[in-house]
């Protein structure tokens, strides 16, 4: 989906979510940069895969009643060419 197809309050929620998501992570990279190499990490993969989750499941909830652009050029369907029969 393209970003012209949301609304400006759309577009700043995606934004805003995207900005807290980047804090986070840099803030933790930072933390964990400081850290002597032989203690526990205090950023997990698990930790970043979840926040990525979230901020999927933020977009899709935006996005997901949005239906797509309307065609200008008046066809229906798919923009695909058709397969010929095989017999």
């Amino acid at each position: 989906m393209a970003a012209k197809s949301l609304s400006a309050p759309e577009r700043d929620a995606v934004d805003n979510e995207c900005n807290k998501a980047e804090q986070w992570l840099s803030e933790g990279s930072k933390l964990q940069e400081s850290l002597p190499k032989n203690v526990d990490p205090v950023l997990w993969s698990c930790e970043i895969k979840g926040k990525e989750e979230e901020l999927d499941m933020f977009c899709r909830n935006i996005t997901r009643h949005k239906g797509s652009p309307a065609r200008t050029d008046g066809s229906r369907g798919s923009d695909h060419m058709p397969t010929p029969d095989r017999d």
